[in-house]
């Protein structure tokens, strides 16, 4: 059997990443399920098919598949992405974030839910150019839109967005935290504990003096 494994993280969608994430999360399915399970959502076979095919190749194909979307490795960011006709960008200063914005970005990384929000923080982090000017664009609010925008816009990302883009996005955010909880360390070894948002807003941290060039 002939299966059309994906080679690059472009060839992977992001409701393929989450899919494959939540059942490894489930503990009430064993090892040979979550394999048979995971190579059929990322070669469009289906599980009985691929139950046939010899288990060193499920094995190995399992392993290739599982490495490409671990989220402890990231790509380059994309600054700009464009789904359905309309560009979405990642947010040009994380010291303009919103409150809400922070608290749900929080929320939604706990160990427990995060697989599933994936779509949902990649809402946060990237949102619709409401206008441009030159190399120059404004980002929509995120806490005064709706919720079915919101919704409509998870739902995109979902469908649309691909791992590469995914990695891209959250491997630079930790980035700039963890840059940012580092200069805080060092500057201010007074304070005890910091929340994300006085984290983001302290240090002065931002895309355009951790990633040279214009916008896109």
């Amino acid at each position: 059997m002939k299966l059309n494994v994906p080679r690059e993280l472009s060839d992977i969608t992001l409701e393929q990443a989450q899919r494959v994430l939540l059942i490894d999360a489930n503990e009430n399915m064993d090892e040979f399920a979550k394999k048979v399970h995971s190579v059929a959502i990322m070669t469009g076979r289906s599980p009985q098919e691929i139950a046939k095919v010899l288990y060193a190749d499920l094995d190995s194909i399992y392993n290739r598949i599982f490495d490409m979307i671990n989220l402890q490795t990231s790509t380059a960011l994309h600054r700009v992405v464009k789904y359905r006709r309309r560009k979405y960008a990642f947010i040009e200063d994380v010291r303009d974030m919103e409150t809400g914005a922070f608290v749900d970005i929080d929320a939604m990384s706990k160990a427990d839910v995060y697989a599933e929000s994936l779509h949902k923080i990649m809402a946060v982090l990237y949102r619709p150019i409401d206008a441009k000017l030159g190399n120059k664009y404004r980002l929509k609010s995120y806490v005064t839109e709706t919720q079915a925008e919101r919704q409509e816009r998870q739902a995109i990302f979902l469908k649309d967005m691909t791992l590469d883009v995914v990695k891209g996005a959250t491997g630079f955010f930790l980035h700039v935290t963890q840059r940012c909880l580092h200069i805080l360390d060092e500057s201010l070894p007074q304070i005890p504990e910091l929340t994300v948002e006085e984290v983001m807003r302290g240090a002065g941290i931002t895309l355009s003096t951790l990633l040279p060039g214009n916008n896109s």
